[in-house]
């Protein structure tokens, strides 16, 4: 009987013992992990930054699993929610840091990532921080620790981040068409100035801002948007216009910075990129060299180069599906004139919307 009642204080000991190892154990944490993928740093921010690509990477997530996305699925204030769970981007910092907001029934979380890189690599940094319950805890110390629990799945997500992108990053097919005409037309623009890096998204917002004024205004459309550079080359910065084609001539206010404009017809050299942005570059660049070494074309320095987005992140999220279409500017070498055509007749619609130019 007395060693029964030694064998139970001692185990009664060893429970407290074990209750208070439990109970002085961190009551918050912050675990990482880390990974350099091969894609530059735009392309890893923007495809993390949307929430609609999450299911084909999440560790949480797979194609039996019903999810709702926000209206906009990307930057600050967008979410995802599936079951009990929902996660909220807080802050953003362009090609910088995304910071987001776990909430897992009763449970809270901060999601964090951080990018680095220059050039093709990207160092993405993935965490996750919190508190714990005395609960948690108990559970955590059964599992072997929780941060085994939450790195395994970081370091998972990240692996099929990089699978993802280098695959998509790499497929792509560069097509020169041809010469064709470019036939005259009015268009609205509104001029901006970027870095390579942060290109893609300045346009898609210019695009957007010059989409929003057509709505706005009723203006009919006339063709696809497009994106006109003022320079010859894609060094930095890069000085472009989002532009859209449209039926009637328009006239703004001086200080609005959406303008109207007429393009006469012209002849370019048309290339098809059919792939990721990144490869831009690659495509100007295997155009200049078919006209340098084409006995019948020269550069037209009177016009601009174009790119025509036919398909982009609006109807996909894989890069390798995004179609470019570039508008290299040509003339004949042997003064070949090109077809005459006559400025369109139509009436000036006046532009009300007063604006502060921003015109870089």
């Amino acid at each position: 009987m007395r060693i029964a009642k030694y064998i139970f204080l001692l185990l009664l000991l060893l429970f407290i013992a074990f209750i208070v190892f439990v109970a002085t154990q961190p009551n918050s944490f912050d675990y990482k992990s880390e990974k350099t993928i091969n894609t530059p740093k735009n392309t890893v921010f923007q495809y993390i930054n949307n929430y609609k690509n999450w299911n084909n990477w999440y560790p949480d997530l797979n194609s039996k699993i019903k999810i709702s996305l926000s209206e906009i699925p990307s930057g600050e204030g967008a979410f995802m929610q599936w079951n009990e769970t929902k996660i909220m981007t807080t802050n953003v910092y362009l090609n910088d840091s995304i910071f987001q907001v776990k909430e897992e029934g009763d449970k809270k979380y901060d999601l964090y990532w951080k990018f680095d890189g220059n050039g093709a690599e990207t160092k993405v940094t993935w965490g996750i921080k919190g508190d714990l319950s005395f609960k948690e805890k108990l559970v955590a110390f059964f599992r072997g620790g929780n941060e085994f629990l939450y790195t395994s799945k970081l370091e998972q997500g990240l692996e099929d981040i990089n699978d993802y992108l280098v695959n998509e990053i790499t497929n792509y097919n560069i097509l020169i068409n041809g010469v064709i005409n470019n036939h005259a037309s009015y268009y609205i623009k509104q001029k901006d100035s970027s870095s390579t890096a942060d290109f893609p998204i300045k346009t898609n917002k210019a695009l957007q801002n010059v989409q929003d004024f057509v709505k706005q205004n009723d203006i009919v459309i006339n063709g696809d948007a497009f994106i006109q550079f003022a320079g010859w080359s894609l060094q930095e910065p890069l000085y472009f216009a989002a532009c859209v084609p449209i039926e009637e001539e328009i006239l703004t206010t001086p200080l609005s910075d959406i303008t109207g404009h007429y393009q006469e017809e012209y002849s370019a050299l048309k290339i098809t990129l059919k792939g990721s942005y990144y490869h831009r570059k690659e495509a100007w660049e295997k155009g200049m060299n078919f006209i340098t070494e084409n006995e019948e074309y020269t550069l037209d320095k009177n016009n601009f180069i174009s790119e025509i987005r036919k398909k982009d992140r609006s109807n996909t999220t894989n890069p390798s599906e995004f179609i470019t279409e570039i508008l290299i500017p040509v003339t004949y070498k042997n003064g070949t004139p090109k077809a005459v055509t006559t400025k369109p007749v139509a009436t000036p619609k006046p532009m009300i919307v007063p604006k502060k130019d921003t015109v870089n």
